[in-house]
């Protein structure tokens, strides 16, 4: 009996803009070139709300447009940085919750893999931030790859 196959067609990969979500993007694009997969870069936001005392500050529609724009940009220019041709890589803006919408999008686009980073935070840190990758690896029925922060 052989064991079934695991092709690798469709890569998400999430992204937060940050250094360590870089190294999970190099990864993905040495992958996707490396099996002739296609890579979708996404973006889950929320909007910017801030609290204070007893008051929130909720962005007007146009602070959420110019929001939505900048983050536009950003993933194009994340996506530009990618080896893999023209055509193999989507970037996609998702409003929502990171772990739970990640995981969506990745169904919804049928992604054999989700390749994302870790940002190391531990203690502390870990504890009130929580972990969007610790919560993607319990909960995707597809796998994960996890790419660790930098250190230093």
């Amino acid at each position: 009996m052989s064991l079934p196959r695991f092709a690798i067609t469709r890569i998400v990969c999430p992204t937060d803009f940050s250094d360590a979500s870089d190294v999970a993007l190099g990864a993905a694009d040495a992958l996707a070139a490396s099996v002739g997969a296609k890579v979708d870069l996404l973006h889950v936001w929320a909007p910017p709300i801030s609290m204070a005392f007893d008051a929130a500050f909720v962005p007007t529609p146009e602070q959420i447009v110019k929001y939505t724009t900048d983050m536009q940009q950003l993933l194009h220019e994340r996506a530009a940085r990618f080896t893999l041709p023209k055509g193999r890589v989507d970037t996609s803006l998702v409003q929502g919750v990171a772990w739970s919408d990640l995981i969506a999008h990745a169904q919804k686009t049928a992604a054999d893999l989700i390749v994302m980073s870790t940002h190391g935070r531990t203690g502390l840190a870990h504890f009130v931030m929580g972990s969007v990758t610790e919560r993607v690896v319990r909960a995707s029925p597809i796998p994960v790859l996890v790419v660790p922060a930098p250190r230093g």
